[in-house]
Protein backbone atom coordinates (compact mmCIF):
# COMPACT_ATOMS: atom_id res chain seq x y z
CA UNK A 1 0.00 0.00 0.00
CA UNK A 2 1.80 3.25 -0.67
CA UNK A 3 2.56 5.57 1.86
CA UNK A 4 0.21 8.48 3.23
CA UNK A 5 2.19 11.60 2.45
CA UNK A 6 0.02 14.36 2.73
CA UNK A 7 2.83 16.97 3.88
CA UNK A 8 4.79 16.20 0.57
CA UNK A 9 4.59 19.15 -1.67
CA UNK A 10 7.57 18.28 -3.62
CA UNK A 11 6.12 16.36 -6.42
CA UNK A 12 8.29 18.77 -9.52
CA UNK A 13 11.19 17.12 -7.46
CA UNK A 14 10.55 13.48 -7.09
CA UNK A 15 7.24 10.94 -7.27
CA UNK A 16 6.44 7.85 -5.63
CA UNK A 17 5.86 4.93 -7.46
CA UNK A 18 2.60 3.22 -7.71
CA UNK A 19 2.18 -0.63 -6.32
CA UNK A 20 1.19 -1.05 -10.33
CA UNK A 21 4.82 0.00 -11.71
CA UNK A 22 6.43 -1.86 -9.04
CA UNK A 23 4.42 -4.52 -10.24
CA UNK A 24 5.52 -5.07 -13.87
CA UNK A 25 8.92 -4.26 -13.24
CA UNK A 26 9.39 -7.35 -9.90
CA UNK A 27 9.97 -9.95 -12.78
CA UNK A 28 12.86 -8.20 -14.79
CA UNK A 29 15.04 -7.58 -11.27
CA UNK A 30 14.42 -11.82 -10.74
CA UNK A 31 12.99 -13.91 -13.33
CA UNK A 32 13.67 -12.30 -16.12
CA UNK A 33 16.78 -10.83 -15.77
CA UNK A 34 18.53 -11.65 -18.64
CA UNK A 35 20.55 -8.82 -21.22
CA UNK A 36 17.32 -8.11 -23.77
CA UNK A 37 20.69 -7.98 -26.02
CA UNK A 38 21.61 -11.50 -25.44
CA UNK A 39 20.85 -14.11 -28.38
CA UNK A 40 19.69 -16.77 -26.46
CA UNK A 41 16.08 -17.34 -26.06
CA UNK A 42 15.94 -16.59 -22.38
CA UNK A 43 16.43 -12.81 -23.18
CA UNK A 44 12.86 -13.00 -25.15
CA UNK A 45 11.00 -11.98 -22.64
CA UNK A 46 13.11 -8.61 -21.88
CA UNK A 47 13.35 -8.51 -26.00
CA UNK A 48 9.51 -8.32 -26.13
CA UNK A 49 9.13 -6.11 -22.64
CA UNK A 50 11.11 -3.75 -24.11
CA UNK A 51 9.30 -3.34 -27.58
CA UNK A 52 5.86 -2.94 -26.05
CA UNK A 53 7.34 -0.03 -23.70
CA UNK A 54 8.83 1.36 -26.86
CA UNK A 55 5.23 1.12 -28.64
CA UNK A 56 3.60 2.41 -25.77
CA UNK A 57 5.72 5.66 -25.30
CA UNK A 58 5.28 6.45 -28.60
CA UNK A 59 1.48 6.46 -28.83
CA UNK A 60 1.35 8.86 -26.49
CA UNK A 61 4.07 10.99 -28.23
CA UNK A 62 1.78 10.06 -31.75
CA UNK A 63 5.04 8.83 -33.03
CA UNK A 64 7.11 5.96 -34.71
CA UNK A 65 8.62 3.46 -32.06
CA UNK A 66 12.06 3.97 -33.58
CA UNK A 67 11.98 7.34 -33.00
CA UNK A 68 12.02 7.02 -29.16
CA UNK A 69 15.55 6.30 -27.45
CA UNK A 70 15.72 5.00 -23.59
CA UNK A 71 17.92 6.97 -21.65
CA UNK A 72 18.15 6.97 -17.64
CA UNK A 73 16.56 10.55 -17.00
CA UNK A 74 15.75 14.17 -19.23
CA UNK A 75 19.96 15.22 -17.38
CA UNK A 76 20.80 12.24 -20.12
CA UNK A 77 18.13 12.62 -22.76
CA UNK A 78 18.86 16.72 -22.63
CA UNK A 79 22.47 16.32 -23.25
CA UNK A 80 22.38 13.88 -25.62
CA UNK A 81 20.12 16.60 -27.44
CA UNK A 82 22.28 19.37 -27.26
CA UNK A 83 25.78 17.74 -27.70
CA UNK A 84 24.44 14.75 -30.01
CA UNK A 85 22.79 17.63 -32.29
CA UNK A 86 26.49 19.94 -32.08
CA UNK A 87 28.64 16.93 -32.80
CA UNK A 88 26.65 15.90 -36.09
CA UNK A 89 26.07 19.74 -36.95
CA UNK A 90 29.78 21.04 -35.95
CA UNK A 91 29.99 24.68 -36.28
CA UNK A 92 26.67 25.49 -35.05
CA UNK A 93 24.74 27.47 -32.23
CA UNK A 94 22.21 27.28 -29.90
CA UNK A 95 19.66 29.10 -29.06
CA UNK A 96 17.28 28.85 -25.47
CA UNK A 97 15.21 30.48 -23.30
CA UNK A 98 16.33 32.15 -20.04
CA UNK A 99 14.68 30.08 -18.08
CA UNK A 100 15.69 26.12 -18.97
CA UNK A 101 16.55 23.72 -16.63
CA UNK A 102 20.39 23.26 -15.27
CA UNK A 103 21.15 20.41 -17.48
CA UNK A 104 20.18 22.39 -20.56
CA UNK A 105 21.87 25.29 -19.49
CA UNK A 106 25.26 23.77 -18.46
CA UNK A 107 25.56 21.22 -21.72
CA UNK A 108 24.92 24.15 -23.97
CA UNK A 109 27.87 26.20 -21.71
CA UNK A 110 30.14 24.19 -24.00
CA UNK A 111 28.91 25.27 -27.33
CA UNK A 112 28.09 28.78 -28.84
CA UNK A 113 24.88 29.45 -27.84
CA UNK A 114 22.65 32.52 -26.91
CA UNK A 115 19.42 33.32 -24.36
CA UNK A 116 16.41 34.18 -25.49
CA UNK A 117 14.73 36.59 -22.81
CA UNK A 118 11.36 35.67 -21.13
CA UNK A 119 8.94 38.45 -20.22
CA UNK A 120 7.89 39.15 -16.10
CA UNK A 121 5.30 36.50 -16.14
CA UNK A 122 7.73 33.90 -17.69
CA UNK A 123 6.40 33.54 -21.41
CA UNK A 124 9.19 33.48 -24.07
CA UNK A 125 9.60 36.79 -26.25
CA UNK A 126 9.21 35.61 -29.66
CA UNK A 127 10.01 38.55 -31.08
CA UNK A 128 13.64 38.82 -29.35
CA UNK A 129 13.93 34.44 -30.16
CA UNK A 130 13.40 35.24 -33.95
CA UNK A 131 15.93 37.99 -34.05
CA UNK A 132 18.45 35.68 -32.22
CA UNK A 133 18.18 32.53 -34.49
CA UNK A 134 21.12 33.17 -37.00
CA UNK A 135 21.30 31.52 -40.04
CA UNK A 136 24.39 29.35 -37.89
CA UNK A 137 21.60 28.33 -35.42
CA UNK A 138 20.79 24.75 -35.88
CA UNK A 139 19.14 23.55 -32.43
CA UNK A 140 16.56 25.66 -30.51
CA UNK A 141 15.71 25.09 -27.08
CA UNK A 142 12.63 25.54 -24.87
CA UNK A 143 11.63 24.16 -21.97
CA UNK A 144 7.68 23.15 -22.22
CA UNK A 145 6.34 23.48 -18.19
CA UNK A 146 9.42 25.26 -16.37
CA UNK A 147 10.36 23.40 -12.89
CA UNK A 148 10.51 26.21 -11.06
CA UNK A 149 7.40 28.38 -11.66
CA UNK A 150 4.97 26.09 -13.73
CA UNK A 151 4.88 28.11 -16.50
CA UNK A 152 3.86 26.76 -19.68
CA UNK A 153 5.78 28.35 -23.06
CA UNK A 154 3.82 28.30 -26.58
CA UNK A 155 5.66 25.55 -28.17
CA UNK A 156 3.38 25.70 -31.06
CA UNK A 157 3.86 29.19 -31.74
CA UNK A 158 7.65 28.78 -31.17
CA UNK A 159 7.43 25.69 -34.06
CA UNK A 160 5.86 28.16 -36.87
CA UNK A 161 8.49 30.47 -36.25
CA UNK A 162 10.87 27.77 -36.87
CA UNK A 163 8.92 26.06 -39.77
CA UNK A 164 9.44 29.68 -41.37
CA UNK A 165 13.37 30.18 -40.66
CA UNK A 166 13.69 26.50 -41.85
CA UNK A 167 11.62 27.44 -45.37
CA UNK A 168 13.86 30.65 -45.77
CA UNK A 169 17.36 28.54 -45.44
CA UNK A 170 16.09 26.32 -48.51
CA UNK A 171 17.42 23.04 -49.26
CA UNK A 172 21.16 23.69 -49.14
CA UNK A 173 20.67 25.87 -45.67
CA UNK A 174 21.95 24.83 -42.15
CA UNK A 175 18.82 22.37 -40.70
CA UNK A 176 17.25 24.02 -37.13
CA UNK A 177 15.80 21.87 -35.08
CA UNK A 178 13.47 22.76 -32.09
CA UNK A 179 13.94 20.47 -28.86
CA UNK A 180 11.96 20.78 -25.69
CA UNK A 181 12.35 19.40 -21.78
CA UNK A 182 9.08 17.96 -20.92
CA UNK A 183 9.88 16.60 -17.82
CA UNK A 184 7.32 18.35 -15.80
CA UNK A 185 4.14 18.22 -18.36
CA UNK A 186 2.99 14.89 -18.89
CA UNK A 187 0.93 14.82 -15.67
CA UNK A 188 -1.16 18.13 -16.68
CA UNK A 189 -0.52 18.42 -20.13
CA UNK A 190 -0.74 16.83 -23.87
CA UNK A 191 2.63 15.12 -24.83
CA UNK A 192 1.56 14.94 -28.30
CA UNK A 193 4.17 15.20 -30.92
CA UNK A 194 2.04 17.02 -33.64
CA UNK A 195 0.15 19.27 -31.15
CA UNK A 196 3.58 20.45 -30.04
CA UNK A 197 5.49 20.60 -33.37
CA UNK A 198 8.95 19.79 -31.51
CA UNK A 199 11.84 17.86 -33.26
CA UNK A 200 12.95 16.54 -30.30
CA UNK A 201 11.89 16.25 -26.84
CA UNK A 202 12.86 14.85 -23.30
CA UNK A 203 10.89 12.79 -20.38
CA UNK A 204 11.48 11.58 -17.28
CA UNK A 205 10.09 8.50 -15.43
CA UNK A 206 10.66 10.75 -12.06
CA UNK A 207 8.17 13.32 -12.51
CA UNK A 208 5.54 10.63 -13.77
CA UNK A 209 5.03 8.17 -10.54
CA UNK A 210 8.01 5.97 -12.17
CA UNK A 211 11.75 4.99 -11.25
CA UNK A 212 14.46 6.91 -11.40
CA UNK A 213 16.88 6.39 -13.80
CA UNK A 214 14.80 6.28 -16.53
CA UNK A 215 13.25 8.03 -19.02
CA UNK A 216 13.59 8.78 -22.84
CA UNK A 217 14.36 11.30 -26.22
CA UNK A 218 11.92 11.63 -28.88
CA UNK A 219 14.14 12.07 -32.03
CA UNK A 220 12.13 12.67 -35.29
CA UNK A 221 13.49 10.27 -37.72
CA UNK A 222 14.88 13.52 -39.82
CA UNK A 223 17.21 14.80 -37.48
CA UNK A 224 20.85 14.60 -37.65
CA UNK A 225 21.98 13.30 -34.47
CA UNK A 226 25.20 11.80 -33.08
CA UNK A 227 25.49 9.40 -29.80
CA UNK A 228 27.92 10.81 -27.33
CA UNK A 229 28.39 7.40 -25.76
CA UNK A 230 30.15 4.25 -27.17
CA UNK A 231 29.90 1.09 -26.75
CA UNK A 232 27.61 -1.83 -28.01
CA UNK A 233 25.49 0.25 -30.00
CA UNK A 234 22.19 -0.14 -28.25
CA UNK A 235 19.24 2.06 -28.56
CA UNK A 236 19.81 2.53 -32.52
CA UNK A 237 23.15 3.04 -31.51
CA UNK A 238 22.73 6.89 -29.69
CA UNK A 239 22.32 5.29 -26.46
CA UNK A 240 24.94 2.38 -25.93
CA UNK A 241 24.77 0.31 -22.44
CA UNK A 242 22.84 -2.92 -21.77
CA UNK A 243 19.26 -1.74 -21.05
CA UNK A 244 17.54 -0.62 -18.12
CA UNK A 245 14.88 -3.18 -18.38
CA UNK A 246 13.10 -2.72 -15.66
CA UNK A 247 13.07 0.90 -15.47
CA UNK A 248 12.06 1.22 -19.19
CA UNK A 249 9.13 -0.96 -18.53
CA UNK A 250 8.20 0.94 -15.45
CA UNK A 251 8.37 4.25 -17.39
CA UNK A 252 6.13 3.38 -19.71
CA UNK A 253 3.56 2.00 -17.41
CA UNK A 254 3.79 5.06 -15.24
CA UNK A 255 3.26 7.49 -18.38
CA UNK A 256 0.48 5.51 -19.95
CA UNK A 257 -1.21 5.82 -15.91
CA UNK A 258 -0.57 9.66 -15.92
CA UNK A 259 -1.84 10.01 -19.65
CA UNK A 260 -5.14 8.30 -19.57
CA UNK A 261 -5.30 9.78 -15.50
CA UNK A 262 -4.44 13.47 -16.92
CA UNK A 263 -7.49 15.16 -17.58
CA UNK A 264 -9.55 14.50 -14.71
CA UNK A 265 -6.34 14.92 -12.53
CA UNK A 266 -5.27 18.37 -14.18
CA UNK A 267 -9.25 19.37 -13.20
CA UNK A 268 -8.59 18.08 -9.74
CA UNK A 269 -5.57 20.03 -9.27
CA UNK A 270 -6.69 22.95 -10.88
CA UNK A 271 -9.19 23.70 -7.92
CA UNK A 272 -6.44 22.45 -5.93
CA UNK A 273 -4.32 25.09 -6.52
CA UNK A 274 -6.72 28.13 -6.69
CA UNK A 275 -7.50 27.16 -3.07
CA UNK A 276 -3.93 27.05 -2.13
CA UNK A 277 -3.10 30.12 -3.87
CA UNK A 278 -5.79 32.34 -2.87
CA UNK A 279 -4.63 31.13 1.06
CA UNK A 280 -1.42 32.17 0.67
CA UNK A 281 -2.36 35.53 -1.10
CA UNK A 282 -4.12 36.24 1.94
CA UNK A 283 -1.56 35.69 3.88
CA UNK A 284 0.52 38.47 2.00
CA UNK A 285 2.49 36.12 -0.29
CA UNK A 286 3.21 36.77 -3.95
CA UNK A 287 2.38 34.19 -6.43
CA UNK A 288 4.83 34.35 -9.46
CA UNK A 289 3.64 34.66 -13.09
CA UNK A 290 0.53 34.27 -11.85
CA UNK A 291 -1.12 36.12 -15.17
CA UNK A 292 0.14 33.07 -17.41
CA UNK A 293 -0.62 29.93 -18.72
CA UNK A 294 0.53 27.65 -15.76
CA UNK A 295 0.98 23.93 -14.76
CA UNK A 296 -2.04 23.00 -12.43
CA UNK A 297 1.00 21.48 -10.51
CA UNK A 298 3.35 24.05 -9.47
CA UNK A 299 2.74 27.40 -7.29
CA UNK A 300 5.80 29.80 -6.47
CA UNK A 301 5.30 32.32 -3.98
CA UNK A 302 7.53 34.90 -2.63
CA UNK A 303 6.95 35.09 0.65
CA UNK A 304 7.19 38.24 3.02
CA UNK A 305 9.90 38.82 5.70
CA UNK A 306 11.71 35.29 5.64
CA UNK A 307 14.52 33.71 3.10
CA UNK A 308 13.18 30.17 1.52
CA UNK A 309 16.19 28.38 3.34
CA UNK A 310 14.59 29.40 6.65
CA UNK A 311 11.35 28.71 5.51
CA UNK A 312 12.09 25.35 3.68
CA UNK A 313 13.82 24.45 7.27
CA UNK A 314 11.10 25.54 9.29
CA UNK A 315 8.16 23.69 7.78
CA UNK A 316 10.34 20.51 7.86
CA UNK A 317 10.43 21.14 11.11
CA UNK A 318 6.34 21.06 11.41
CA UNK A 319 6.11 18.09 8.38
CA UNK A 320 6.01 19.79 5.26
CA UNK A 321 8.19 19.26 2.32
CA UNK A 322 8.40 22.18 0.03
CA UNK A 323 11.63 23.19 -2.08
CA UNK A 324 13.67 26.49 -2.37
CA UNK A 325 13.11 26.71 -6.51
CA UNK A 326 14.71 23.59 -8.30
CA UNK A 327 15.95 20.54 -6.22
CA UNK A 328 18.28 20.25 -8.65
CA UNK A 329 20.85 22.73 -7.48
CA UNK A 330 18.55 24.10 -3.83
CA UNK A 331 21.93 23.06 -1.93
CA UNK A 332 24.49 25.49 -4.14
CA UNK A 333 22.57 28.44 -2.05
CA UNK A 334 22.40 30.09 -5.56
CA UNK A 335 20.10 32.53 -6.49
CA UNK A 336 17.67 30.90 -9.25
CA UNK A 337 18.77 32.33 -12.81
CA UNK A 338 14.72 31.46 -12.90
CA UNK A 339 13.50 33.88 -10.61
CA UNK A 340 16.05 36.68 -11.86
CA UNK A 341 14.98 36.02 -15.67
CA UNK A 342 11.29 37.31 -14.40
CA UNK A 343 12.37 40.78 -13.04
CA UNK A 344 12.93 39.60 -9.42
CA UNK A 345 15.47 40.93 -7.33
CA UNK A 346 18.49 39.07 -5.75
CA UNK A 347 17.19 39.73 -2.20
CA UNK A 348 13.39 38.99 -4.01
CA UNK A 349 14.92 35.59 -5.33
CA UNK A 350 15.99 34.03 -2.01
CA UNK A 351 12.53 34.61 -0.28
CA UNK A 352 10.77 32.20 -3.05
CA UNK A 353 9.39 28.80 -2.15
CA UNK A 354 8.06 26.16 -4.91
CA UNK A 355 5.20 24.11 -3.99
CA UNK A 356 4.41 21.19 -6.06
CA UNK A 357 1.42 19.27 -5.92
CA UNK A 358 0.67 15.60 -6.96
CA UNK A 359 -1.76 12.37 -6.46
CA UNK A 360 -2.21 12.60 -2.58
CA UNK A 361 -2.57 16.56 -2.50
CA UNK A 362 -6.05 17.58 -1.45
CA UNK A 363 -7.57 20.94 -0.21
CA UNK A 364 -7.59 19.62 3.34
CA UNK A 365 -3.64 18.86 3.28
CA UNK A 366 -3.17 22.11 1.45
CA UNK A 367 -5.17 23.57 4.28
CA UNK A 368 -2.43 22.26 6.93
CA UNK A 369 0.42 23.70 5.02
CA UNK A 370 -1.16 27.10 4.68
CA UNK A 371 -1.48 26.70 8.67
CA UNK A 372 2.36 25.83 8.71
CA UNK A 373 3.30 28.85 6.55
CA UNK A 374 1.14 30.98 8.87
CA UNK A 375 2.89 29.79 11.62
CA UNK A 376 6.49 30.57 10.23
CA UNK A 377 5.37 33.95 9.02
CA UNK A 378 3.85 34.86 12.78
Amino acid sequence: MTKKIDGYFDYASATPCSESVLGVMKPFFIDEFYNPSALYSSSDKSKEAIKLARRTVAEHLGVRSSEVVFVSGCTEANNLAVHGIMEANPGGKIVISSIEHESVRQAVYQHSYSEAPVSENGIIDIDKLKALITDDVVLVSIIYVNNEIGVVQPLRKVARLIEKIKKSRGPNGRPLYLHTDAAQAPNVRSINRSALGVDLMSLNSAKVYGPKGSGCLYIDSSVAISPIQNGGGQEFGLRSGTENTAGIVGFAHALDLVCKARKQEADRLSLVQDHLESAVEALGCQVLAKKSDRSQAITSILLPGIDSETAVYKLDKLGFSVSSGSACHAKSGEKSHVLTSLGLSDEEAMRVVRISMGHQTTVESVDSLVRAIKQILA
